[in-house]
């Protein structure tokens, strides 16, 4: 079976400290020897450095004691004694990573001397941000160092603002900074354009304006630091792999206690850094108290491993079978393309700004000006996959295991209707490897892990940068980069690496990510590539892109880090979020039919093991918590499921290998189910295979095809506010959707229809809306352009509509017309006339019942729209091509088709619609004069193409008479192409009859 992806010609191994016969001899014992474990020099070492608290409580208890707490000390030293014997990912010293090839045939030999493996010791990103931020506030030690002007800020005319916080301030400061910006920030700025000490910009300052106090522009300037407004160059520490090598560099003039004692820790650790693995306690310790006595930190010392290969080799067909395995995951994860919450935000951006021009970035996440981040939704992605239910029942039927063969493979690539293009340009697939023959015909297998796949091949590598050989290393970066070089090349498109200092100390430890080949955006940190302030965003009809001006490219952001973008800043997330675009993932197996059931039999395909078998516990299940009652109807469950011995147990990332026939293991799994409420136990090889270590692969895969993608013209529009002469009044009618029909209809329009009988009234449109809540966007336009009067009006009903109707609020606020959206500052007064065209139509076709669905009568109007204004044939394929999903609900069409293109034929002024629907014939015709001015007006230049404005008055009709609602807008669309397809070959006329 031919894969969407090619491997990577390199790979990495991850693999535990110990060798797999420490946990079968010993670990699975009844009589486990904790003293014996504890007194080894190499695994004492592994904990102290890996859970000191925990190393403190083992040297303070009895082995022989039941007390409560050497019972819970002696618990979590066995996690770990079982984690750094079964369990390959990277953690301290309790297991590593080694870089390997592909080759004919596998070959992987870990050395069993751990004296051979070699220690990585950086300072870890909880001290380390004690450290810079110390620096930072002591004006000694920036004094010489270079001001940075914070990239982030969102500059006003009289403010401010500054949104994020890095942990370098304050861990998750949510609160958004805003200070007055007055002449001496913005001279501060300004004098930035040019590298600057915080020594030299004092002199200026003073200079400038005449401030002869030096203490108080320190105090300004460490309040701006506070703040960080501006942060100093010394964050450039944070961007290398040795941060203290850097700072020691940068302060090798000083001669005091502190820095001194900076010198004293680095030494040391350079010192414990080339000791072998079990003798390096003394000096480990040494380190830890030297870096207490400058600042207390949760940890001091970060520690990665590389372990020490004979041969490191996988075999060119597991390679391939891994991609396969790749291909046939993605058939089968959700159709879902990109992020969801990122679909409602490119939906409002379509309905404020439209396609055709880009909106500066600061200005449109500001909340102040634009439209705010994205909201943060847990959305369910739901998947459903008659295939997969099928084989679940025949598995389940049968006591078997779900085996998809190659012809079903086939079969599934014949039947998926998302493209190849869709797919990640580059993943890691994460597995295990396995000698033996379990699976028929192998002689060795692989099972995915229960996290599949990374974002981007590279990823899982970026930490462990000094870990790995850096020949193989650059091999494997330039192959990643040539990937994407080629993507760029094809697509005029700039891939750039982004990084940023987290909000989170600890995640400083897996944020850095080595030296890049890309163009970079350091946020929080100095020396990018490129400005925010140059980046904007703008719309194709289908999702979001970035743009940078100086570059004159769509910008791609990517990252090497391993740092769940999830956990970032807003803006981090935004880029990431943008850039990923309409990509369809990698993901774990999971189907709606199936994920509610306790018990899901394995699936492979060939030697790959896609999802291992799988029991799911609830606390529920129990009745009892006392101990002997618990384990008593736990092995009735067993029993039950038929659940083996030996399992991992697993709750979200954690993983822990047990034996159920074992007490010490059963009391761990008991505290999880009652701790969590629920655990997986799913089946593990380790027992059933031949390897002498557990032996976890990522792989790096790539597209095979570089999409070329349309070719997108960047709109030469930048957004800004204009001013137009009519004076709007808008106000925000916060009703739920399921009740402003009944609003519009019982309400609105009494109030419409007596203020036009007053001549008040020159016009009134109004849009359904939903951001968090659904609301009615109601804007009455004064018969004298005054909206004072207007405004006490609606107040004198606002309390019978609150008191009445379901209206919950309401807000009067500030109207923007889409001037680019809908043609120019030209045309907007002739498209919000047509508004109020629209919206009468609107209101009639809510209000009144009709012989069809009402998507076919919107369908009907829509044709009615196009013909009048006279749309070519060219821009009518267009409007189809960017908005319809073809065959979108077409059995639901056919029935009506023949009809329905006998409803829209315009012969003799629509006749036959005349004749079938009166009503909705003479409502098109009301106030026909709008349509006659919009045709005059969509002839002249415009700044929008007429194909996209006319999408944009689409998709306005569907809103009006629908809501938010895109299921009926698709339909919508879907019953106007089947019309004009039909139209080709018949234009609607009755013969002959």
């Amino acid at each position: 079976m031919k894969s969407i992806f090619n491997t990577s010609s390199y790979y990495i191994i991850r693999a535990p400290l110990l060798p797999v016969s420490i946990y079968n001899t010993y670990l699975k014992n009844d009589e486990i020897d904790y003293s014996s474990f504890f007194q080894n020099k190499i695994i004492e070492e592994t904990i102290l450095t890996t859970t000191y608290h925990l190393y403190q409580s083992l040297t303070n208890i009895s082995f022989d004691s039941e007390k409560k707490k050497a019972r819970n000390a002696k618990e979590s030293f066995l996690k770990y004694l079982i984690r750094m014997s079964t369990r390959g990912t990277p953690y301290g010293l309790l297991s590593g990573v080694s870089l390997g090839q592909l080759a004919e045939k596998t070959n992987i030999q870990i050395q069993e001397d751990v004296n051979y493996y070699y220690k990585s010791v950086k300072i870890d990103g909880s001290w380390l941000s004690k450290l810079i931020h110390f620096l930072e506030s002591n004006y000694d030690y920036y004094q010489d160092s270079y001001v940075i002007w914070n990239e982030r800020n969102y500059i006003t005319d009289q403010r401010i603002y500054l949104d994020n916080q890095t942990c370098l301030i304050q861990e998750n400061n949510k609160e958004l900074v805003s200070i007055k910006n007055n002449d001496l920030l913005k001279f501060i700025k300004q004098s930035l354009q040019e590298d600057l000490t915080f020594k030299d910009l004092i002199k200026l300052i003073s200079e400038k304006f005449l401030i002869n106090d030096e203490q108080e522009i320190k105090s300004f300037i460490q309040n701006l630091l506070d703040k960080e407004i501006i942060f100093t160059s010394l964050r450039t520490a944070l961007k290398k792999e040795n941060p203290l090598d850097y700072l020691l560099c940068f302060y090798r003039d000083f001669d005091n206690d502190f820095i001194r004692s900076l010198q004293l820790i680095h030494f040391e650790m350079m010192k414990y850094q080339i000791m072998e693995i079990g003798k390096g306690k003394k000096t480990f310790l040494r380190i830890r108290e030297l870096m207490s006595h400058l600042f207390k930190a949760k940890e001091y010392i970060q520690i990665d491993t590389k372990i020490q290969t004979k041969n490191n080799y996988l075999s060119k067909k597991i390679a391939r079978n891994i991609s396969e395995a790749a291909y046939l995951l993605w058939l089968l994860s959700p159709d879902d393309l990109g992020i969801s919450t990122n679909h409602d935000f490119h939906y409002s951006f379509l309905e404020k700004y439209g396609l055709e021009q880009i909106v500066n970035l600061k200005e449109l996440l500001s909340d102040i000006n634009g439209m705010g981040y994205c909201t943060k939704e847990d959305k369910s992605i739901k998947n459903n996959r008659p295939f997969l239910k099928e084989k679940y029942y025949y598995a389940l039927s049968h006591n078997e295991e779900i085996e998809i063969t190659e012809n079903e493979f086939l079969d599934l690539e014949k039947k998926d209707t998302i493209p190849i293009e869709r797919a990640p340009l580059s993943s890691e697939i994460y597995s295990e490897f396995y000698y033996g023959n379990n699976i028929k015909g192998y002689d060795e297998f692989l099972v995915i892990s229960p996290i599949v796949s990374s974002f981007i091949a590279g990823a899982t590598m970026g930490r462990f940068s000094q870990e790995i050989d850096r020949d193989i290393r650059k091999q494997l970066d330039n192959e990643i980069y040539e990937q994407y070089i080629e993507y760029s090349n094809e697509n005029n498109t700039e891939v750039i690496h982004i990084n940023e200092i987290p909000k989170y100390a600890r995640n400083l430890n897996i944020n850095h990510s080595g030296t890049t080949k890309f163009k970079e955006l350091d946020l929080d940190m100095p020396c990018s590539s490129i400005t925010l302030d140059d980046l904007y965003v703008g719309s194709t009809f289908d999702k979001l892109y970035l743009f940078s001006k100086t570059l004159n490219s769509r910008i791609l952001f990517i990252t090497h880090s391993m740092l769940n973008y999830v956990l970032c800043s807003n803006l981090y997330r935004f880029l990431r979020e943008v850039s990923l675009g309409n990509t369809k993932f990698i993901q774990p197996i999971k189907d709606d039919g199936i994920e509610g059931f306790n018990y899901c039999p394995r699936i492979r395909y060939k030697n790959v093991i896609l999802k291992l078998a799988t029991w799911k516990l609830n606390k529920d299940m129990f009745s009892s918590s006392e101990k002997e009652n618990w384990i008593e109807q736990f092995h009735k469950i067993q029993q039950f499921y038929n659940i083996p011995n030996d399992v991992n147990m697993a709750f979200g990332d954690n993983r822990l290998t047990i034996n159920l026939s074992n007490d010490a293991h059963i009391s761990i799994l008991k505290k999880e189910i009652e701790k969590q409420g629920r655990v997986c136990l799913l089946e593990e090889f380790i027992s059933k295979s031949n390897n002498d270590r557990v032996i976890e692969i990522v792989t790096p895969i790539y597209r095979k095809a570089k999409s070329n993608e349309k070719s997108l013209m960047i709109p030469k529009n930048i957004y800004k506010r204009l001013e137009t002469k009519r004076e709007w009044l808008s106000i925000h009618l916060y009703i739920d959707e399921s009740y402003q029909n009944e609003f519009l209809i019982q309400y609105i329009l009494p109030c419409l229809r007596e203020l036009f009988d007053n001549n008040h009234l020159e016009s009134f449109f109004f849009i359904k809306y939903r951001e968090n809540d659904h609301f009615i966007k109601l804007r009455l336009l004064s018969k004298s352009n005054d909206s004072i009067h207007l405004y006490h009006e609606i107040m004198q009903l606002k309390q019978k509509w609150l008191k009445e109707s379901e209206l919950s609020t309401y807000a009067i606020v500030d109207y923007q017309p889409e001037i680019n959206r809908y043609g120019g500052i030209e045309t907007i007064e002739i498209i919000e006339d047509y508004f109020m065209y629209d919206s009468w139509l609107a209101i009639h076709i809510i209000d009144q019942t009709f012989n069809y669905p009402k998507e076919f009568i919107v369908a009907i109007t829509i044709i009615f729209l196009i013909n009048e204004l006279d749309i070519s044939q060219e821009e009518i394929d267009e409007i189809r091509h960017n908005n319809v999903e073809n065959l979108y609900r077409n059995n639901e069409i056919r029935e009506y088709k023949n009809e329905m293109v006998k409803l829209t034929n315009p012969r003799d002024n629509y006749c036959y619609l005349h004749e079938k629907l009166p009503k909705l014939h003479q409502i098109l015709y009301n106030n026909y004069k709008e349509i006659e001015k919009l045709k005059v007006a969509l002839s002249r230049g415009l700044s929008t193409p007429r194909a996209h404005i006319i999408g944009s008055l689409i998709h306005m009709r569907c809103n009006r008479v629908f809501g938010v609602n895109r299921d009926k807008e698709k339909f919508v669309l879907s019953i106007f192409n089947e019309i004009e397809k039909t139209k080709k070959y018949w234009c609607g006329d009755i013969i002959n009859e």
